[in-house]
């Protein structure tokens, strides 16, 4: 079969109508849950928030159920980004935010992050597959979503709450199920293109998926396969750019009342251009441009020791040198065999695979100031070489944007096979009606990231030319005295403009740096269902299962990678395993039924006991009640326990030696030179959470069809997972914090000799906010009895109270980051609301979603006079305000016959600009002045397809 690729035109985004289902491995019955589907779809199971079987309105941890009609109006190009559309998912790894990142290696992973409690080192986010744990796609644990067969989900369900006695180590914030179609039968196909209004980022997906039994019914085989691809953006042709930036600013003082830092629009960085300019000594401002020709640089209004406003600024900015989105390129398959040898007894095998290639410009090498040229360079010409000479000092300080290099690019491919064998049975034991099942499952992840960057050594040794004896231009290097770092392969390069560097010096400047990393995951699991007693309010239901787990990870980088000799990527492998043995006891205890106090009263326990081959052994439990006073009313609550086990990457990191310097507070703060290894530390042990959850769900029977749920969540983290470095290390075991000695090494002087840089349980965190869910359906016929369809209204919303980490690094600001708007932290509200209609062939939506406005940092205190002296943990700055944003987004289908659908969806309708948010002093990728975690970037977004079901 040969799927041809079809370039997007147009679309309509979306429709997103998730509704809080409380539902728990259990046939979806209540009102709450028939209102998130649509054209009276059914949902089978909802199986995450416990491992028994009960109605979903009885749950004590809420859960929210996606169905494939919401999927299906949204049309998402990839399924992480629809469900990212629900408010209690904040600060998740997409390709839209990882565009830029060369040295963390992630860039176009799709994952997803529950209260934003994750971050791209470690996941709190358990991602299973029909119950069964999705192996990762990164050493830190991430789960890429683009490896799950999109086309076969027929239901997401997202339990915000703890759930580690139920399903084990990452479910500390929830747990996210991909619901899969095991029994489909026929032929479907999907075709649709994307584009956005501004003509790029043009892509396609085409999926073919077919079904069919066998052994007159018996048995069942399923095969899908799914390929597309996006252009991406390259650069940031978007108008909204204006060069917004956080600058230091240069009239503060400490004493006279200014603030520290100012923010202001085209602003650039007075100490890099696209050649070159030069930063200290009497040419202080003078840069270099197209084919070297000198000028001095225009600094504007205001101009600090960095930055400066108006001017030049456009020409002084590398906010445009990284790509808006990444190319990215997917396929995936997957292959399902199913047969029922008796009655009782269901064995099944699946296979899948799926891979991605993802591709992306970060930004020019930036050199902010920290080169140095001296007055003899074979290429700064002759009357300003003159000018340096008579100054007399050795070394000027200069910076660069090197635009005659290949930016920064970063190249991942990666590649996850998945095979499952199990079976699914029933039996009767002791008068009780008994289900079971038992799975193997082992998955390969092999993962390749390349950076094309500099090398540091050769850069600075050919940006060093001179003239030799005979005239000719050689590197520094070659025509000293000294032989020992002689490189006879060194090209000079001339770094005095643009346009003036050779091909041949730009070869020998940069490479290549490459990891390739496996991941391997093995898995057996089994698990049991019944109901063996009953008490004086109905049947006792009990779930058990034990389940045994390996992971494992290697791979190899190349020499240079190695020796850290690149400006950026310098990847290191990552080399070890673990293994990990759990069994977990389940049970629901009905304590009332239709009672003059109590319609409903049950009890939901859980106990897990897990032992770690590195962190010993650990026990999470979960207790919760469900009381249902009235029928229109039903009151939650739950208490658990939950744990993040450290992830490979954390445990396995390899050691990286270096040397450095710093005060002994212990020995009257003496200067001391040591060497410090920056490795896993396998003494970690998994980090511990407190959840409590209290909530209600409102079902008034005057008004059917209507269902809201308002829900309280507070998440207390100990012993969280932190990095520290080998000064924090040396000052935190100063001031008490003990478990950081041990990293310590001193001579038999007592000198420090050695420091293992390595993450530690030491930190601590906070999560509280109210998760609000509400949704209306309604026949328009019951209102006036000659209309016809149904309108359905929805809404979520998410009000984050709390996201606090008190770091044990003496060193560092214990930080706040709800209200934050930034990558840091959640806004203070998140919210969807959305209104559909559908009537036969045909259904329409208009969806809104949005943020609240917040600020750039709890910690800044904003003032533009009479402000107090600035501190580390209280800045001051002029602008500590960033404003909300709604988006509008709507769809439209139509059934043209039974076998045929087309759609169109926009998201984005208005082609809103995303709140500026300034760019900080810290540099990592382009600056562009946005945050693409919360804010829309790309503008409007258009899909149009087909759908056919035979």
């Amino acid at each position: 079969m040969k799927l041809i690729p079809m370039t997007a035109i147009a679309a309509i985004c979306g429709v997103f109508v998730p509704v809080a289902a409380q539902a728990q491995d259990a046939p979806a019955t209540n009102s709450a849950t028939r209102a998130s589907t649509t054209n009276d779809e059914q949902l089978d199971e909802v199986i995450v928030s416990t491992r028994i079987v009960r109605d979903g309105y009885q749950a004590p941890t809420p859960t929210s159920v996606l169905g494939v009609a919401e999927i299906q109006a949204n049309a998402p190009s990839n399924i992480a980004n629809f469900v990212n559309q629900l408010p209690s998912f904040a600060g998740s790894n997409t390709p839209s935010v990882t565009t830029g990142a060369v040295s963390s290696g992630l860039a176009g992973i799709n994952s997803l992050n529950l209260r934003a409690l994750s971050t791209n080192a470690f996941n709190r986010t358990l991602v299973l597959v029909d119950g069964r744990r999705v192996p990762a796609s990164a050493a830190t644990g991430l789960v890429d979503i683009n490896t799950i067969p999109q086309e076969l989900i027929t239901r997401v369900d997202v339990v915000t709450g703890g759930a580690s006695a139920a399903w084990g180590s990452d479910a500390l914030a929830g747990v996210v199920n991909f619901t899969l179609d095991r029994k489909f039968t026929g032929l479907k196909a999907n075709i649709q293109g994307t584009s956005t209004s501004h003509g790029d980022n043009r892509g396609y997906n085409v999926s073919l998926t077919g079904g069919k039994g066998f052994a007159d019914g018996r048995g069942h085989v399923i095969l899908s396969g799914e390929i597309a691809r996006s252009d991406g953006i390259e650069g940031l042709p978007r108008n909204w750019y204006k060069g917004y930036k956080t600058l230091l600013n240069p009239a503060y003082t400490a004493t006279n009342g200014q603030p520290q830092l100012i923010v202001r629009e085209n602003s650039g960085y007075r100490v890099a251009t696209p050649g070159l300019i030069i930063n200290t000594g009497p040419l202080r401002g003078t840069y270099f441009g197209p084919g070297g020709t000198p000028s001095q640089l225009n600094t504007g209004s205001l101009a600090g020791t960095t930055g400066f406003v108006g001017g030049d600024w456009a020409y002084a900015d590398f906010g445009r040198t990284g790509d808006l989105e990444a190319r990215i390129s997917r396929q995936s398959v997957f292959g399902l065999v199913s047969y029922d040898v008796t009655d009782n007894l269901e064995l099944f095998a699946e296979a899948s695979y799926g891979a991605s290639d993802i591709f992306s410009r970060a930004i020019d090498q930036f050199n902010l100031g920290n080169l140095t040229i001296r007055a003899d360079n074979a290429f700064l010409p002759a009357n300003l070489a003159a000018i340096l000479v008579a100054d007399g000092a050795p070394t000027y300080g200069v910076g660069s944007l090197n635009a005659d290099l290949p930016p920064l690019t970063a190249t991942n491919t990666r590649s996850l096979q998945r095979y499952t064998v199990g079976a699914n049975g029933s039996f009767n034991a002791g008068g009780s009606d008994w289900s079971w099942n038992a799975y193997l499952q082992t998955s390969r992840a092999n993962i390749l990231n390349e950076a094309l960057a500099t090398i540091s050594s050769r850069y600075r040794s050919a940006i060093d030319s001179v003239r030799s004896v005979n005239g000719t231009i050689v590197c520094r290097v070659n025509a000293d005295a000294v032989t020992t770092n002689d490189d006879p392969a060194c090209v000079p390069y001339n770094i005095f403009g643009t346009g003036t560097a050779t091909q041949p010096a730009i070869n020998y400047v940069t490479g290549t740096g490459f990891l390739r990393t496996e991941l391997v995951q093995d898995v057996v699991a089994a698990t049991v269902r019944g109901e063996p007693l009953s008490s004086w309010a109905g049947p006792i239901s009990l779930a058990a299962g034990l389940e045994h787990r390996r992971e494992k990870v290697g791979g190899n980088n190349d020499a240079l990678s190695q020796a850290s000799a690149y400006f950026a990527g310098n990847f290191k492998p990552t080399i070890g395993s673990y293994n990990v043995s759990e069994g977990f006891l389940e049970t629901v205890i009905p304590l009332a039924v239709d009672q003059a106090w109590a319609k409903k009263l049950d009890l939901n326990a859980a106990v897990r006991a897990t032992k770690y081959s590195t962190s010993g052994s650990v026990t999470t439990w979960k207790a919760g009640l469900t009381y249902t006073p009235i029928d229109d009313l039903t009151f939650r609550a739950t208490r658990s326990r939950d744990i993040r086990a450290p992830s490979l990457s954390e445990l396995f990191a390899i050691g990286i030696a270096g040397t450095s310097t710093l005060l002994d507070p212990f020995r009257n703060n003496a200067s001391t030179t040591l060497i410090t290894i920056t490795s896993g530390n396998l003494g970690l042990v998994p980090e511990k959470a407190d959840t409590t959850g209290i909530g209600m769900v409102i079902q008034p029977r005057f008004l059917p069809g209507f269902t809201a749920s308002v829900d309280y969540y507070n998440i207390d983290i100990s012993g969280a997972i932190g990095a520290f470095d080998a000064p924090t290390i040396v000052n935190g075991c100063f001031v008490g914090i003990n478990n950081l000695c041990g990293a310590i090494i001193r001579n038999a002087a007592g000198n420090i000799v050695q420091v293992n840089a390595s993450p530690f349980n030491a930190n601590s965190q906070k999560a509280r906010g109210i998760d609000i869910e509400a949704s209306y359906r309604r026949s328009l016929d019951s209102i006036v009895s000659s209309w016809t369809g149904n309108v359905t209204m929805r809404l979520f919303a998410t009000h984050y109270l709390k996201n606090f980490t008190d770091f044990a690094n003496p060193l560092a600001v214990d930080t706040e980051t709800a209200g934050t708007n930034t990558t840091l932290g959640p806004p203070d509200w998140r919210f969807l609301a959305s209104l559909s209609y559908d009537n036969g062939p045909a259904t329409f939506s208009l969806t809104g979603r949005g943020l609240s406005k917040g600020v750039y940092s709890n910690e800044y205190i904003e003032c533009s006079t009479s402000c107090p002296t600035s501190t580390v943990a209280r800045t001051t700055t002029d602008n500590n305000h960033i404003a909300g944003s709604v988006y509008l987004d709507t769809s439209l289908s139509y059934q043209v016959k039974d076998t045929m659908t087309v759609f169109l969806t926009v998201a984005n309708l208005l082609d809103k600009d995303p709140a500026p948010v300034p760019a900080s002093q810290n540099i990592g990728n382009a600056p562009q002045g946005i945050n693409r975690v919360l804010y829309d970037a790309v503008g409007r977004t258009l899909r149009v397809g087909v759908r056919f079901k035979m």
